[in-house]
Order: C-alpha cells, then structure tokens, then sequence
C-alpha cells in the first residue's frame, strides 16, 4: 500500500489490479490495529499470516443482519454498478473496471 494505492498481486486472472484510496478509505486503513510482525492488513491465525477466507465471517455477519440471498462476491458488483451513473470517477478506477462498465463519456478522456 504506497501512495495511497492498493496492489493486488495475486488476482484471480493472474494479473496486478491497483485500487486508489480515497481520504476516508486511508484514514480507515492506516488507524486499523496492526498485529505486531505482520504485514497484512487483515491478518489470519493460520501459518501464512494473512486471511485466506472470509466466508465464515460474513456469513455470521449476514445472519445478524438478516441478509438472505447474497455473496461477498455480490459486493463487487455493487461497486462496480455505484461507478456507472456517473462516469465521474479516478481514472485509475475507471480503467480497473473498463471492460465491464459501459460509460459513454470515457473515450472523452
């Protein structure tokens, strides 16, 4: 996490995705409790030191909440539907999600 960009190594086609921090976004991750010789943001228990699966968690989130019929992938997809009223966001997020975001003032750019 440097210049307020997130890099994700490790993606599911393969590639390197950067996500850009808003203010409230950085503030939120740099105050977040460290695990002292960690340097994950959201550390695991098991030997790899980072979390590996989330699934339990938001579940028992979703049950609390009452939430039927929705998976964290579901989240992404709303992300990605707040960005297309608009089309007012950084490039940079823009183009991480270009192919699935039809926006018709893009080639604008």
């Amino acid at each position: 996490m440097d210049n307020r960009v997130l890099t994700l190594r490790e993606t599911k086609d393969g590639t390197t995705a950067r996500v850009p921090f808003n203010d409230e976004v950085w503030l939120t991750f740099t105050t977040l409790d460290r695990v002292d010789g960690n340097t994950h943001v959201f550390p695991g228990r098991g030997p790899s030191g980072r979390l590996d699966n989330v699934k339990k968690s938001f579940n028992a989130a979703l049950t609390l909440a009452k939430i039927e019929n929705f998976r964290f992938h579901d989240l992404r997809h709303t992300f990605a539907s707040h960005l297309v009223p608009s089309c007012e966001v950084d490039p940079i997020s823009l183009d991480t999600y270009e192919w699935r975001i039809p926006c018709p003032r893009r080639s604008a750019r």
